[in-house]
């Protein structure tokens, strides 16, 4: 039985002020959160991002939402690089022994797992063609 969905309330940081929530589509919530830069092990910051988006999935399934979770890893940064060439070891291979530390520890903390883990090396045509369509539209701009 879906509980009462209308009565959401959030704060919507470009407008400074609590907002009524609608998802587009009635019953389902999309939601992506930006994932870790894994050049080292999980740290207090992760905690506190990934057990709050945690809490709030959960209060979303709970209120009769269908909610589906993208949580992205970016496995190539500046920060990356350095660290793999400090350690005389490839990007991937850190890379995936700090995806696995992660996950170890978002398990250990009771962080529900999101639907997907897509990973920035394996989308970046893609993430490109996301930003210029976030410029055209006036949401991103060039630093």
């Amino acid at each position: 039985m879906q509980k009462d969905q209308a009565e959401i309330r959030l704060y919507n940081t470009a407008e400074r002020k609590i907002v009524g929530f609608t998802p587009i589509e009635k019953g389902k919530i999309g939601m992506y959160v930006c994932g870790p830069t894994v050049y080292g092990p999980a740290h207090i910051g992760h905690a506190r991002t990934y057990v709050a988006f945690d809490i709030i999935k959960r209060y979303l399934k709970y209120r009769g939402f269908k909610v589906k979770h993208i949580v992205n890893i970016t496995d190539i940064h500046d920060d990356i690089m350095k660290k793999a060439h400090e350690q005389n070891t490839t990007i991937f291979r850190l890379a995936d022994e700090n995806i696995k530390l992660f996950f170890k520890d978002m398990d250990e903390l009771g962080v529900e797992r999101a639907d997907a883990y897509p990973r920035v090396t394996e989308n970046i045509p893609g993430i490109i063609s996301l930003i210029e369509t976030l410029m055209k539209k006036g949401y991103a701009y060039e630093t």
